[in-house]
C-alpha cells in the first residue's frame, strides 16, 4: 500500500496533489448529501396591521362603542360604555383614516375658526366689518321674488342697491357674504315660503335644483342661481295659470288688509254700522264702486244706503 502510494506522488505533480488535498477539506466540512436535510415547512408570513389587530379584538359591543365614538365625546363614552371599551373604542377610531365627510367637517371647523380669527384682527386694525341679520338677507330675497312676479329679472347688483338703497356699503358686503348658515335660514323663512312666486317654482322645479341655492359659495352666486332656475321655468300654459292665481290671491290678501285697515280707522273714528261707514267714506269723497272695494261690501248695496240717506 505505501508503495502505492509512493507510485501516485511520483506520478502525479504537487500541484494536482494541492488540489485534491483541498477538496478533501472541502468535503469535511460540507452536509453528508447521503442523508436528507429535515427543514421545517416555512409558513408564509402574514402582516397584521395595527388597524386589523383592534378589529379583531372589537366585540359586538365594542363595534356599537366604535360607532358613538364619532359623535360622542370622551367623557359620555365613559359614562356609556365604561372605560375600558371606551378607550378601546377611541384607539379604533384612531387608527382608522379619517372618511370624506369628517375630512369635510374638519375643514369647515377650520375655515370657521379662520373666518373668526380674521374678523378680530380687522376689528382690532379698525376695519368696519359688516353684520348681516337673517332678515337683511330675506329682505333681498324677497325684493327679487317680487321683481320675478313683475316678469323682470334684474342683476345681483341692481338688485342689492335696490334692497339697500342708502347703504352701497351693506349692499356690497352682503353680495360677497358667505354666511351660508343665515342665508339659508332666510330662504327657509315663512316670509319667503309663502311667496306667490316661490311656491309657484317649488311646483315647477324638484327639491334638488331649488337646494342648489344653498350650495352657493357667497349670497350673490345664490341669487344668480335663483335667477337662473327662474329663466329654466317651463313657462307652459298651466303653470302661467298658476302664477296668475296665486297673483290675484296675493291681490286678494292685499285688498282684504286694506279693508281691515279702513274698516279699523272708521271704528276708530266712531262709525260702528256699515251705513256709517258708507256714508263717512261718502263725505269723502268716494263713489259707491270706490266704497264697496274698500269695504268688502256689494256695490248696490251702497248705492241704496246713500240713495236713503239722500231722500230721508
Amino acid at each position: 500500500m505505501q508503495i502505492f502510494e509512493v507510485a501516485q506522488k511520483q506520478q502525479y505533480p504537487s500541484g494536482l496533489q494541492a488540489i485534491l488535498d483541498l477538496a478533501d477539506q472541502v468535503a469535511a466540512i460540507s452536509p453528508d448529501m447521503r442523508v436528507p436535510e429535515q427543514s421545517p415547512v416555512q409558513q408564509p408570513v402574514v402582516q397584521q396591521t395595527q388597524r386589523d389587530r383592534i378589529a379583531v379584538a372589537l366585540s359586538p359591543l365594542d363595534h356599537e362603542a366604535r360607532k358613538d365614538a364619532r359623535v360622542l365625546s370622551r367623557e359620555q363614552l365613559l359614562r356609556k360604555y365604561g372605560q375600558s371599551i371606551a378607550d378601546r373604542a377611541i384607539t379604533a377610531i384612531k387608527s382608522e383614516a379619517p372618511t370624506p365627510r369628517e375630512v369635510f367637517t374638519k375643514h369647515l371647523k377650520q375655515q370657521r375658526e379662520n373666518n373668526r380669527e380674521l374678523g378680530r384682527g380687522l376689528v382690532a386694525a379698525g376695519v368696519v366689518v359688516q353684520h348681516h341679520s337673517v332678515q337683511d338677507y330675506t329682505r333681498v330675497i324677497l325684493a327679487q321674488l317680487d321683481s320675478f312676479l313683475e316678469g323682470v329679472i334684474l342683476s345681483d347688483s341692481a338688485l342689492l342697491r335696490i334692497a339697500f338703497p342708502d347703504d352701497p356699503a351693506k349692499a356690497k358686503s352682503i353680495g360677497n357674504s358667505r354666511n351660508g348658515k343665515r342665508y339659508k335660514q332666510a330662504w327657509g323663512s315663512p316670509a319667503v315660503m309663502n311667496h306667490p312666486m316661490e311656491k309657484a317654482m317649488q311646483r315647477t322645479h324638484n327639491r334638488h335644483d331649488m337646494n342648489r341655492r344653498l350650495t352657493a359659495r357667497t349670497f350673490g352666486q345664490s341669487l344668480s342661481m335663483n335667477a337662473v332656475l327662474f329663466k329654466s321655468s317651463d313657462r307652459d300654459k298651466k303653470q302661467d295659470a298658476e302664477i296668475a292665481q296665486l297673483k290675484r290671491e296675493v291681490a286678494l290678501l292685499k285688498q282684504q288688509m286694506q279693508e281691515t285697515k279702513v274698516r279699523e280707522s272708521l271704528d276708530d273714528a266712531g262709525c260702528t254700522t256699515s251705513r256709517d261707514k258708507v256714508l263717512a267714506l261718502h263725505s269723502q269723497g268716494k263713489g259707491p264702486t270706490a266704497i264697496a272695494s274698500a269695504l268688502g261690501m256689494n256695490r248696490d248695496t251702497v248705492k241704496s244706503i246713500i240713495r236713503r240717506s239722500k231722500v230721508g
